[in-house]
């Protein structure tokens, strides 16, 4: 609490000593926290002098402080009708009505007081606040700006300077604000929620994780922090700790939906389907918005091919809100009994209408395609994919990528395995399919994962967060990955160790776990100085076919080379290019399976697999379109059929449309 100022020259009259000596009880009970013996006393004394307006300022103060801030207000009013000129009177009346969300009055109130006293930091950082409330953030800055200029170890000013810079999107500079601050004010609880959402928001995820956790140390059953904690640990793929933070989140907090949403989507990364439909149901019932909540409950029957259900599960939502872009894309998804010209005419009406972000603009192209090119329109199908793929805007430049081919190339040499093979893991339980998009991986890790002795781990996210971290640590004069060699101390043993038990929070009894990331083809270097006697299955498939399936696709993720004709066949020849250079230095043995051949050949190639990854043979891995497990990447449909011949050669729908990628592809075409 502010003390009180006399701001006025001159002499102030002597105050009665029973009014001085209550003034000065009730601070000391204020301070105690004692605010019910205080108010008590306050309102005696208001009584007794009605034209004390420090009673007054202090009875507004504790009503404040017992939630009672409509009566707070009043009496601070009347505290300034008896002393005007008080800037501190001002200050906590402002603040109050910050509470209240009287913003226009706030912004007045703090105004008044820095006319009466200009360096007054706690006042600038008041107005701050109410500028922040009305979302007015660079006037917000200013005020802060002016606050830290005046009083530069103001932790709160500091805090809010940085809070306004997330809201902006200059998390790097809120970083620079909080880091000095939090390490000097180890308890202060905001900083370290804010911290950690910016080190989240500059990709730095274990930082972010790291200031979440020191804020719960301050307060362990704050829900909102709790809730960020699990949402980043989800993202990041750390399972055990986001089992950990959920489950204090359902003792404490078991009926929020926000929470049973969280649970199911853990559920959902740990393949258990069922479970999460039972979380998603109950957040419904909990009064989760209902069409999100079916989307969510579609999304998981899909992913365990139960493709009825979530068909009915989409138009349950689409009945509550016939204009849900996303549950009639879903169904595109999903759906290739139905006769297509009612979902196109729905589509194209969707498309035309007003008000379209580009996002749903684009995704609305691209389900056109899909249901264009399952109706066998071809030409019609090609338009709509070629619209949604100039919409995307995506730039590639091709200097960029040979340099960065040509980097990983002269970095990961034969001598740099040799230095590490008497250090490195010989664990042979990861297990990497890879490859270009579409190339086949989910096929192969679904067979994969129809043996026992097989956990199908997805799309880890794994190793590109440790190339990031490599990085960082490597800087600029000498980047990653050319000064790999000089860093090895940082991955050895704690990287080993680190995915070793990664590993194991998927699944601590499987034989083999199989990381289906396609891009850890740009990460081989990483994974054989670590992982040696890692087993990895290079999926390939015609290269037209590839690149035609990728310009098809609307990734969530950064593939700037897959919207434009000429750049997918570039990135595919600097991919062949890498591929046979790893071929030359790995020591990890390398499986080059092809579509074609498992589509030709389901048994022997299914075979080869099995016996290359050193497991028995099993009969399920023949019928893996059974197996239920999650699939969460684009191929969901596909991976829950059994093997069919139609994605051979497709490309010959397209051949008249296709001239730009055959001539970028060269002689690596196959026709």
């Amino acid at each position: 609490m502010a003390k009180l100022k006399q701001t006025r020259t001159g002499k102030r009259k002597a105050l009665p000593p029973q009014l001085t000596s209550g003034l000065g009880q009730a601070q000391q009970l204020i301070q105690a926290g004692q605010g019910a013996q205080a108010r008590l006393l306050l309102e005696r004394l208001v009584v007794q002098f009605p034209s004390s307006g420090d009673a007054h300022y202090l009875l507004g103060v504790v009503y404040g402080q017992g939630g009672e801030r409509e009566k707070g207000v009043q009496v601070l009013r009347r505290a300034l009708e008896l002393d005007r000129r008080n800037p501190v009177f001002l200050l906590t009346l402002g603040n109050l009505l910050n509470s209240l969300r009287s913003f226009d009055e706030a912004r007045e109130v703090f105004r008044k007081a820095i006319r009466l006293q200009p360096n007054f930091p706690q006042a600038h950082n008041g107005l701050g606040m109410t500028f922040s409330a009305q979302k007015r953030h660079q006037e917000a800055l200013a005020c802060y700006r002016k606050a830290m200029g005046q009083a530069p170890d103001f932790v709160d000013a500091r805090g809010n300077y940085a809070a306004a810079c997330i809201e902006i999107g200059e998390n790097d500079e809120a970083v620079q604000i909080l880091e000095p601050v939090c390490r000097q004010h180890p308890d202060y609880l905001s900083g370290w929620k804010n911290l950690g959402v910016a080190y989240v928001n500059c990709n730095r995820m274990d930082e972010g994780i790291d200031a979440f956790q020191q804020a719960l140390r301050l307060a362990p059953q704050n829900l909102d922090l709790l809730q960020n904690l699990a949402v980043v640990a989800l993202a990041h793929q750390r399972n055990e700790l986001a089992k950990q933070t959920l489950d204090t989140l359902l003792s404490l907090d078991g009926e929020n939906p926000d929470v049973r949403i969280l649970l199911g989507d853990y559920c959902v990364q740990r393949n258990d389907l069922e479970e999460a439909v039972g979380h998603y149901q109950a957040a419904a019932g909990a009064g989760y918005e209902q069409t999100l909540a079916l989307l969510k409950i579609g999304s998981a029957q899909s992913r365990l091919g139960r493709f009825d259900d979530a068909t009915r599960s989409y138009r349950q939502a689409l009945e509550l809100d016939p204009g849900l872009s996303q549950a009639l894309l879903a169904m595109v998804r999903i759906n290739r009994r139905e006769t297509p010209t009612e979902v196109i005419e729905r589509l194209e009406a969707m498309i035309d209408s007003d008000g379209l972000s580009d996002e749903l603009q684009l995704a609305l192209y691209f389900a056109l395609g899909k249901v264009c090119d399952d109706a066998g329109l071809y030409d019609r199908a090609f338009g709509h994919y070629a619209r949604g793929n100039r919409l995307k805007g995506c730039r590639y430049e091709s200097d960029l990528q040979e340099q960065k081919t040509q980097a990983l190339m002269d970095a990961f040499t034969p001598a740099l395995f040799e230095t590490v093979a008497d250090i490195a893991s010989d664990s042979e339980r990861p297990l990497f399919v890879l490859g270009m998009p579409r190339s086949g991986t989910t096929l192969t890790e679904q067979i994969l994962a129809s043996h026992p002795a097989v956990h199908g781990g997805g799309e880890q996210l794994y190793f590109g967060t440790l190339e990031g971290r490599l990085k960082e640590a490597c800087g600029g004069e000498r980047p990653y990955p050319a000064a790999i060699a000089e860093h090895l101390s940082v991955l050895f043993p704690a990287e080993i160790a680190r995915y070793l038990a990664y590993l194991d929070s998927l699944d601590r009894d499987a034989l083999r776990i199989v990381d289906k990331m396609p891009s850890n083809f740009l990460s081989l270097g990483l994974i054989g100085l670590l992982f040696p006697r890692a087993k990895i299955v290079h999926c390939m498939r015609n290269p037209i076919d590839t690149c035609l399936s990728i310009y098809f696709q609307n990734f969530k993720g950064e593939h700037l080379y897959a919207y434009d004709q000429q750049a997918l066949g570039h990135y595919y020849r600097q991919y062949l290019r890498l591929m046979a250079h790893w071929r030359r230095v790995l020591p990890n043995p390398i499986l080059d399976l092809r579509y074609e051949e498992m589509v030709a050949d389901q048994e022997g190639t299914t075979r080869g697999l099995i016996e290359f990854a050193g497991l028995e043979w099993d009969d399920r891995c023949l019928a893996f379109q059974n197996t239920e497990r999650a699939i969460q990447t684009a191929s969901i449909w596909q991976a829950r059929q059994p093997i069919y011949t139609t994605s051979v050669a497709r490309w010959r729908h397209y051949e008249a449309h296709l001239q730009p990628l055959i001539q970028a592809l060269g002689d690596v075409v196959e026709v």
